[in-house]
């Protein structure tokens, strides 16, 4: 569903982390998922942050916390990478109809 780009990211911040953690990694990873299914382009803390916390992880402002780097480097890389896709789609030339 996302590039390979985003999966590198995942990859590096589960790299040194607990299973717990890495599993609110997952779920985290399946509402940025969700959003781009919706065809939503919001990945904002906030928003991320609420669908998060109602699926048992962390808030918007732990988000926004220094312990919550990894979490917020996987939004910021659907943000950045889902961005620069749906930019591609839109800025690439239409034919005459």
């Amino acid at each position: 569903m996302y590039n390979e780009k985003i999966d590198d990211v995942i990859k590096s911040v589960k790299a040194d982390v607990s299973s717990t953690i890495s599993q609110k990694i997952d779920v985290l990873v399946g509402i940025c998922e969700s959003q781009i299914e919706r065809g939503s382009s919001d990945f904002s803390v906030a928003m991320i942050g609420k669908l998060f916390k109602k699926q048992g992880g962390v808030s918007s402002q732990s988000i926004q916390n220094k312990t919550g780097a990894k979490y917020k480097a996987v939004i910021s890389a659907f943000e950045k990478y889902h961005g620069m896709q749906l930019a591609a789609i839109h800025n690439a030339p239409k034919g005459n109809l």
